[in-house]
């Protein structure tokens, strides 16, 4: 399941870091992967009980996808972002 956490409406260049937290149990959850600008970013899947941060430029939109499990999990998201004007 993807889910589209944020995208921009705006004409400016942003910059900003992700951090995601997948508080499911190992073995029986789902993985969580991150989507920038429509494009799975490589490598970054975070596994149940992991948390994962990357800093990226040029963001257009933020989303998640849930893959595999069994059971469900809760995934945190917290993002800044910064503004080029």
């Amino acid at each position: 399941m993807k889910i589209t956490i944020w995208e921009d409406t705006t004409s400016y260049i942003i910059n900003g870091t992700r951090m995601v937290e997948n508080t499911g149990i190992a073995g029986v959850a789902p993985t969580a992967s991150l989507t920038v600008n429509e494009t799975p970013v490589a490598g970054f899947v975070v596994a149940p009980g992991e948390a994962r941060s990357i800093t990226m430029d040029d963001i257009n939109s933020i989303a998640l996808t849930g893959t595999g499990g069994t059971a469900s999990a809760n995934i945190k998201i917290s993002f800044s972002l910064n503004y080029k004007f």
